[in-house]
């Protein structure tokens, strides 16, 4: 059995890099040959390839977590095992509801060792001389796609110091699941995240994912059936507009020099977020003329925590952005109105309260 091997080009500001990875399960190649059902008791288990997104993936399903199915072995010793020695980032998406369990098989300097990937907040750690548990947390079950990465390497030294990675034998899946793009890479190199899917997979789900890249309002507002996020992604500092499942606009904000966040509106009916970016807060109108529009900045005190955005209109003339904060050092609370006609610029701020 052959597994893909190739080369991804991963661009620097300066250099060409180039990364190695094994492709060890695409919904594009023949699965039937590569999954096999290991544990089919209760009987019925079923392995097919599904066309998910507008692409191929492959649907694992049993009978809740009684079941499983194998790829690659568990032991070094088998000939379907893969004997990776040198890829050690290992990344999937997963698309489920259900409860779940990854096995990753591995050998190491010290016999052989299991990571066992479940939906739990935390993580376990070491535990009966070959487990290590590692947890995903509930938001993994939240029916939508997501993206996830572990370094295998890194995660063996964080629980055994002492301890050395020799080689990826195989996984096994408990649970039912949709699963795409399962492979080994041989550098720890940050991917781009799937902001679509992510956001799909926290706006899903009814609490908020941890992810310090990225930020996510979700809008539950019935915009003709259009399911909605606004996404802030930190690491390249653009604002997204992502419409079921879907970028359809993007944007470049201005890096500050202290962690930047996203907050969301609280109006079903708008499409409105701020972007804080540790100098002022920036606010976006999402959609507005199809563009990402900047209508507002509002300088804020280092030492205020924002609590709450929404934006309302008055009549059929007026809208108003409300701002609410507290001052950390008074524990003081105040709302600032700044009010607008039909979205022209600039806002004007109409009233500052203590609430």
């Amino acid at each position: 059995m052959s597994y893909k091997r190739l080369c991804m080009p991963i661009i620097f500001i300066l250099l060409g890099h180039f990364v190695s990875a094994t492709i060890l399960s695409d919904g594009g190649e023949s699965h039937e040959e590569h999954w096999r059902v290991y544990d089919n008791t209760p009987a019925g288990s079923t392995i097919t390839i599904q066309d998910e997104r507008g692409e191929l993936a492959v649907s694992l399903k049993g009978q809740g977590r009684s079941n499983s199915f194998l790829l690659g072995a568990k032991r070094k010793s088998s000939a379907e095992a893969w004997k990776i020695s040198d890829e050690f980032l290992f990344s999937w998406k997963m698309k489920t509801q259900e409860k779940y369990r990854i096995t990753i098989y591995v050998s190491t300097t010290k016999g052989k060792r299991k990571f066992n990937i479940t939906h739990r907040n935390k993580n376990r750690g070491l535990y009966k001389k070959y487990y290590i548990g590692l947890g995903l947390g509930k938001q993994s079950m939240s029916g939508g796609w997501q993206q996830f990465s572990l370094n295998l390497e890194r995660e063996l030294k964080k629980y055994e110091p002492d301890n050395q990675l020799l080689l990826v034998n195989g996984m096994q899946f408990r649970g039912s699941t949709l699963l795409d793009d399962v492979k080994l890479t041989k550098e720890d190199v940050v991917e781009p995240i799937e902001i679509a899917l992510y956001a799909d997979g926290i706006c899903n789900q009814s609490e908020e994912a941890n992810n310090p890249k990225i930020d996510v309002v979700c809008n539950d507002g019935n915009h003709d059936n259009i399911k909605e996020a606004f996404v802030l992604d930190k690491t390249e500092h653009k604002l997204f507009l992502v419409e079921n499942q879907k970028i359809t606009l993007e944007k470049s904000v201005a890096a500050g020099d202290k962690p930047s966040k996203l907050l969301g509106n609280d109006d079903d009916e708008s499409y409105t977020a701020a972007y804080y970016n540790g100098q002022n807060y920036t606010f976006y109108l999402f959609g507005e003329d199809n563009q990402i529009k900047e209508v507002l900045k509002h300088p804020i005190a280092q030492n205020t925590n924002i609590t709450k955005l929404y934006i309302a209109q008055r009549n059929s003339d007026i809208w108003q952005i409300y701002l609410e904060y507290t001052d950390q050092e008074s524990g003081k609370s105040y709302r600032d109105t700044y009010t607008s006609t039909w979205f022209t610029l600039p806002y004007r701020l109409e009233s500052h309260k203590e609430i």
